[in-house]
């Protein structure tokens, strides 16, 4: 699925058979040889008249890739298809949807299509063509969507049973003490920023893009406890994709020595950390109520133990 395309204005060529003369019957009042309508995509809709004078058939295209159902007026299924052209070829009720995108296009009244656009979560307008073929010419509208209201997070669910866990050694240089006076210089060096946790949130760039990003959400992310065992204790990060964060420790230990005179310390600490993957489920919310959903993986990387090297040199 292609999530960058701009604002297409598409030539349509599709071969149908004859509408149905009960369906579309003679009325005046015509959408003109072209009209563009654009809505906003939190809800907005429009409705357009055309002549059925003549009419053989109406065709509807759109660019991007989503399911288009086909509803008779009593609510039955007509048609499904993922395709993206159809053939109207009675009344009916069109739906337009994916995780991204949610419109209906109306055709169950006697020359009047409306257009009712739900939500539209892409990053580029959603435009559908609607072709009106009178034989030797034709009349085209064409419906703009323009991207609707980021989602935002309302909840997140990890499968803690499929957690993956793996120990990993790090080392961390604490910065050099260079002592280049006559008697000896104490230093404390606190670990807790300098041996953070580690976290990052994994899914597919299409569901991060419907995000807000100039607001993300925070999310709980798992930890360890004492018993090495993960779950939620507290810990939270934003909820944000493929970005690292980190956040202090829990440990509260420092490193103490002594610089002697005219001395450079050099001090290592060799970190052992935790490391797990779960896999989460995240529901996402826009501003009109509707909720997406989609799967991802957050991992996690857990300071658990740590040596200290310090090495002193003569300045």
């Amino acid at each position: 699925m292609n999530l960058f395309k701009s604002t297409i204005f598409l030539i349509l060529f599709i071969a149908l058979v004859s509408c149905n003369d009960d369906v579309f019957v003679d009325r005046p009042d015509a959408v003109g040889e072209e009209k563009i309508v654009i809505l906003d995509g939190d809800g907005a809709q429009t409705e357009l008249s055309y002549t059925t004078k003549q009419l053989e058939c109406v065709s509807l295209y759109h660019i991007d890739d989503c399911v288009t159902t086909a509803y008779s007026p009593d609510g039955k299924v007509l048609a499904r298809t993922s395709e993206n052209d159809y053939k109207i070829t009675e009344a009916c009720q069109l739906s337009l949807a994916n995780d991204f995108i949610s419109m209906w296009i109306y055709f169950d009244r006697r020359g009047i299509v409306s257009a009712h656009a739900e939500a539209n979560a892409y990053n580029h307008d959603f435009t559908v063509e609607v072709t009106f073929d009178y034989g030797q010419k034709t009349q085209r509208a064409v419906i703009i969507v323009k991207p609707g209201g980021r989602y935002h997070l309302a909840d997140i669910r990890y499968d803690f049973s499929l957690a993956v866990r793996e120990s990993v050694r790090r080392q961390v240089k604490l910065p050099v003490v260079n002592n280049n006076s006559d008697t000896e210089t104490p230093v404390t060096f606190s670990l807790s920023p300098r041996i953070p946790e580690y976290f990052r949130f994994d899914f597919s760039g299409e569901y991060a893009q419907m995000l807000d990003s100039s607001a993300p959400d925070l999310a709980p992310v798992p930890t360890l406890d004492a018993s090495n065992v993960p779950g939620l204790f507290g810990r939270g990060a934003m909820f944000v994709d493929k970005k690292l964060q980190t956040s202090d420790s829990d440990l509260s230990a420092e490193v103490n020595a002594v610089a002697s005179p005219h001395s450079r310390l050099i001090i290592t600490v060799d970190v052992e950390y935790s490391n797990i993957k779960v896999p989460f489920e995240a529901l996402v919310i826009n501003v009109s109520g509707r909720m997406v959903s989609f799967t991802g993986e957050v991992s996690v990387a857990i300071p658990r133990d740590f040596n200290v090297v310090i090495n002193e040199e003569k300045l």
